[in-house]
């Protein structure tokens, strides 16, 4: 069953340790297999969001992906398509009536809040790089929060990926169905893409969580049923892009990998 006072304790001990005044919490959430219910999650979102929303100032942003719909003919409309695998918070946040979406197709963010407007509004078309959402939040009193596994909502570490330019990666240009009010334009996107081999395995961000734990970047809230990890936003993401820096395959399972092969490129 899960303990509601413990959790309000828990979320007061966390607004305890948000110093910085207009605050952006950079919010991801992964509490599946853990026996939680429907109203178990309500409340977790309604409570979290009030809770931060009372800071002065404050705002919320949530990635509201929909990686998805590559490779179908899914039309993107950012007011009603649902994010794929980004958590039960991120819903809650993209479904409120005065949340405001990106319009990038694959990797939406959803916002909430003071910032959310000079956060979301015009993007460009890469998914990570200069001007993406994870650029712009160093600008700002960015603190990174997740509930439940962390392994699983490291989403900036794509961001540190494509700084660094590693080598398992590359660009790929993919057309999208995008719904612009009545509508419907198929436009190009670059995809920083995955080489497709199956040597090239996901660790599941275990050495990199690792590393960032020992390096005391999380302070760790645990609650009966789940860890409430945060960050400062720009200290984790330097320490991403230091990682990474120095050993660029610390992402895959076999990190031994040589890359000597060059890609095909279509005319």
């Amino acid at each position: 069953m899960f303990d509601i006072n413990n959790f309000k304790k828990r979320i007061k001990t966390l607004k305890s340790q948000i110093k910085k005044e207009k605050p952006v919490f950079f919010i991801s959430s992964n509490l599946f297999n853990l026996g939680l219910s429907g109203e178990d999650f309500d409340f977790i979102s309604k409570h979290l969001a009030y809770e931060l929303s009372k800071i002065e100032d404050s705002t919320i942003i949530v990635p509201t992906a929909t990686l998805n719909i590559l490779n179908t003919n899914i039309v993107f409309d950012r007011k009603k398509t649902k994010s794929s695998r980004m958590g039960f918070f991120s819903e809650f946040i993209r479904k409120k009536k005065d949340s405001i979406r990106s319009n990038h197709p694959l990797w939406s963010f959803s916002g909430n809040g003071y910032y959310s407007k000079n956060l979301i509004n015009k993007v460009p078309k890469n998914l990570y790089g200069h001007d993406s959402i994870f650029h712009r939040l160093l600008n700002y009193n960015t603190y990174y929060i997740c509930l439940g596994d962390i392994q699983n909502t490291l989403s900036p570490i794509h961001f540190a990926e494509q700084k660094i330019g590693v080598p398992y990666r590359f660009f790929k240009e993919v057309k999208i169905k995008i719904r612009n009010k009545k509508k419907i334009n198929r436009e190009t996107y670059l995809f920083y893409a995955m080489i497709n081999s199956p040597q090239i395995i996901k660790d599941n961000n275990k050495k990199i969580t690792k590393f960032l734990m020992n390096k005391n970047v999380f302070k760790t809230i645990k609650t009966k049923k789940f860890n409430i990890y945060h960050a400062n936003y720009n200290l984790m993401v330097e320490n991403l892009i230091s990682i990474v820096g120095k050993h660029p395959k610390i992402y895959l399972k076999n990190d031994k990998i040589k890359f000597t092969e060059n890609l095909k490129f279509k005319s």
